[in-house]
Parts: C-alpha cells; sequence; structure tokens
C-alpha cells in the first residue's frame, strides 16, 4: 500500500511538471499576444533519427557542408526573458536545402531553410498559425557546433521586437 501511495504521488507531481499554460509576449504597439497552448517540450530532444554516433559535418559531393539529423542545445529569447531547450531535429538535406522539426521556445514544428558553402545556415519557422515568422541565421562552427541568432516577424514582413540566441551540438541518444 505505501509503493502505491508513493507511485501514485510521483505520478501526480509528474503530471502537473509536464502541463503549460500560455505565456504573454509582448508585441509591436504594446499589444498582447497569446503562445500557443501546448503540452511542455521533453527536457531532451525526441527523434526517431538522432544519431548514435560522433558527426564531423564535411562538404558534401556539391560543395556544401553536411549537417548531422539531429542537434541538442538552448535558445534564449531577449524579450520573454526566457531561456529553452531547443532541439533540431529529423534533418533532412539535399544540396543547400534543408528541412526538419524545430523544437524550443515553448513551441514544435517545421523549419525550412538553406545552407551555404561556406558554412552559414538560415531556417524559418512558422507560427501562430502562420500570422509569424521565426527567422534564424546562423553558421556552422568547428568541430559541428550550430551558432547563431533569431527574429520574429510578423505578417507583413515588420520585426516584432522578439529576438535572441541559439546554440546546438550534435544530439546523439
Amino acid at each position: 500500500v505505501l509503493l502505491a501511495l508513493i507511485f501514485l504521488l510521483a505520478v501526480a507531481g509528474g503530471a502537473s511538471a509536464l502541463s503549460v499554460g500560455l505565456r504573454n509576449l509582448s508585441a509591436v504597439g504594446g499589444t498582447q499576444r497569446p503562445a500557443l497552448s501546448l503540452t511542455a517540450a521533453p527536457p531532451v530532444c525526441n527523434s526517431a533519427s538522432a544519431v548514435t554516433t560522433v558527426f564531423t559535418p564535411s562538404p558534401q559531393s556539391s560543395g556544401y557542408p553536411g549537417l548531422a539529423s539531429s542537434y541538442a542545445g538552448t535558445i534564449y529569447d531577449y524579450l520573454a526573458k526566457e531561456k529553452t531547450t531547443l532541439c533540431l531535429m529529423d534533418i533532412q538535406q539535399s544540396q543547400e536545402t534543408i528541412s526538419g522539426t524545430f523544437q524550443g521556445l515553448g513551441l514544435v514544428g517545421p523549419f525550412q531553410g538553406k545552407v551555404t558553402s561556406d558554412e552559414q545556415l538560415s531556417f524559418t519557422v512558422s507560427l501562430y498559425a502562420g500570422t509569424e515568422t521565426l527567422v534564424c541565421e546562423g553558421t556552422i562552427k568547428v568541430g559541428g557546433d550550430l551558432r547563431g541568432t533569431f527574429q520574429v516577424y510578423n505578417q507583413q514582413g515588420e520585426f516584432t521586437d522578439e529576438f535572441g540566441d541559439w546554440n546546438a551540438s550534435v544530439y546523439s541518444q
């Protein structure tokens, strides 16, 4: 009976830690917009294709640097003063074109972007049913780490004052 009671308390405590409410972010003009109401992202990346070996990016035969299938790190939003886990998962690459799944800032969604032959990368994530776009730009560092910045733009392409830094390393389970 004591073990059952301990188990129930542990489960109840874990479930309450996973629920996430709404987060308000300031937008241009002082208006408020609610973030998506999501189940909390796990503290580690959850990807079917996470790599299990050490990976060092090398130029593909096309001359573009190759990316690993998954990266994990942190992303910091200066406006919200919030640091969260960043996961770039299920990355697919065809020459300079990249796509995959973005997880960070309490959001999960697909991203699309490009890498350049000089080891720069950029990708976008559609937010709030397409009303805003997260634009990430960065570099592929020696050893394969990714580091960059992001900005959020509204539908009219105007900067919303939301910006930050991110970094990620090859993720292996």
